[in-house]
């Protein structure tokens, strides 16, 4: 894509691509139990899915502590 501008409004549009990866003890299947929910988790590599919540990317980690920032991935888009 190429821009007129200085600045492309596709460089600010998110990538679906991970960034970093989920740590080991993460990684696996989950189930998390709530007072009215249950939640299957699926952790693999930069990507962790929810059964309910839907998808979500690893975007960042904490460089000391086991802290994420994700980003989460819609079917229909963003």
């Amino acid at each position: 894509m190429k821009c007129r501008r200085p600045v492309c409004d596709a460089d600010f549009v998110p990538s679906a691509k991970a960034e970093c990866t989920f740590g080991a003890q993460l990684v696996g299947y989950w189930v998390m139990f709530g007072d009215t929910q249950r939640e299957e988790v699926a952790i693999e590599g930069g990507e962790a899915r929810f059964s309910t919540l839907g998808r979500f990317i690893c975007k960042g980690k904490h460089w000391d502590e086991d802290y994420y920032k994700v980003f989460s991935v819609f079917n229909n888009g963003w």
